[in-house]
């Protein structure tokens, strides 16, 4: 009987996804799992840490979306990060939305925290639903999981998006979680933008928030004669001075 309602709260999900996607282009399903109230408010102290971490972070400089996801390990151990909304079909970045989505109902949940989402998962064999409980008070039954997006996008995200992660370790005598290091964000300050077929060096510089002078800077000198070529990928480079984002240069 359980797994029967699991399937119908899994359809239920499905069919607000779709409305969702056919009227309101601003919500995206990501799965199906049990909401989360930890124990600890150790673990919201966790959240904080990596919060207040984002001022060097070219995602928050932009003002684009994030979400917190959270693997707790067999080990007692675990990893803490944000990642930043990308130019995905799912909305959200697709390594951790793949890995959140293929683990068990059991060992996975989620929780909204300051109208941020966070994914929570238990890896690793020797995790059940009862060790689940321990750390986190799971609510009955199943509910959708909804991600919100920017209503304004930005340029196409390359490889250089950074995420913010920190390591630390879970004390089940005291159901607390410590920090054991931050390692902040990962400092790849660049966008990658493909040229499309009717963009001219003003819109690009335009949709960058930059100059034209700057954008066909090469090597920090202008160049009139370069070049625009649909197809071709521009990488635009950022600098954050004082957690204000400023564009350097592209090459």
């Amino acid at each position: 009987m359980k797994k029967y309602l699991q399937i119908i709260i899994i359809l239920l999900c499905t069919i607000q996804y779709v409305h969702t996607q056919n009227i309101d282009k601003e919500e995206f399903l990501l799965d199906a799992a049990y909401r989360y109230t930890p124990h600890d408010d150790s673990f919201y102290d966790i959240l904080n840490i990596l919060s207040n971490d984002l001022q060097d972070c070219i995602f928050n400089a932009l003002g684009r979306d994030y979400f917190f996801d959270i693997c707790i390990y067999n080990n007692n151990t675990f990893v803490a990060q944000i990642f930043a909304h990308q130019s995905y079909p799912q909305g959200i970045h697709p390594v951790a939305f793949k890995f959140y989505r293929d683990i068990s109902k059991a060992k996975k949940g989620f929780l909204y925290y300051k109208e941020k989402l966070v994914l929570v998962s238990f890896t690793g064999e020797r995790w059940s639903q009862y060790d689940v409980n321990q750390i986190f008070s799971p609510y009955p039954r199943l509910e959708c999981i909804m991600y919100s997006i920017p209503a304004e996008s930005l340029p196409e995200v390359g490889m250089g998006l950074e995420v913010s992660t920190l390591n630390g370790i879970y004390d089940p005598d005291t159901e607390s979680f410590s920090v054991t290091k931050l390692l902040g964000c990962t400092g790849n300050h660049y966008y990658s933008y493909t040229v499309q077929g009717t963009d001219t060096w003003k819109k690009i510089a335009d949709k960058f928030g930059t100059t034209e002078e700057n954008i066909r800077t090469i090597k920090n000198e202008y160049n009139p004669d370069q070049c625009l070529v649909p197809g071709s990928n521009i990488q635009v480079y950022y600098e954050i001075v004082d957690g204000v984002l400023q564009v350097t240069r592209t090459r």
